[in-house]
């Protein structure tokens, strides 16, 4: 569990805006309560390798529509999902909850290259392949953006946003720099 007081520290000297950072997490993931035998018992460990941090949405947008060959007009772009709870500045590396100031989460970009290794604990142990299969159809299932289909990119180019709560990462890496 991370502190804000020594993230905030650590991302003093941070490079922004630059692919290459690799972040784990653990989480609870949502699932489907109702009837579920499995609900509060699954735990996932994610391991994203060669996201940015502090990387502006619109800018992303728009050198990911020009290099695609799609005209890069910023009245085009999809509006961000409200984050109701909590506020983003431009170039921020944090954002704080606005129902609760103690309450930092950490944005998170990915790209194509990025790639997402994920271990799933099942009552503290790592789950078995079989138990992963019986679990599964509890989890939600993941779309593509279909606003960033509209405007011509396919899965693979989109721009994915995930805001994770920084007292759920476990580390950050860049470069030869750890946060733990």
């Amino acid at each position: 569990m991370l502190r804000i007081e020594n993230a905030v520290k650590w991302f003093e000297n941070f490079t922004r805006n630059t692919f290459g950072v690799k972040v784990q997490t653990i989480t609870e993931p949502k699932m489907n309560k109702t009837g579920n035998p499995y609900y509060g018992r699954v735990r996932k460990i994610t391991e994203y390798v060669n996201v940015a941090i502090g990387r502006n949405y619109y800018n992303a947008m728009a050198a990911r529509m020009e290099r695609s060959g799609i005209d890069a007009n910023v009245a085009d772009i999809p509006q961000e999902k409200p984050r109701g709870k909590h506020h983003w500045g431009e170039g921020e590396i944090f954002l704080q909850s606005d129902k609760d100031d103690s309450v930092f989460y950490l944005r998170l970009t990915m790209n194509a290259n990025t790639k997402r290794n994920v271990t799933y604990l099942l009552d503290g142990k790592v789950a078995t392949e079989e138990q992963i299969a019986e679990f599964k159809p509890w989890l939600p299932k993941v779309y593509a953006s279909v606003k960033q289909s509209a405007l011509g990119l396919d899965e693979q180019e989109q721009v994915i946003v995930n805001d994770v709560l920084l007292s759920n990462v476990i580390e950050v890496r860049q470069g030869d720099r750890v946060l733990k």
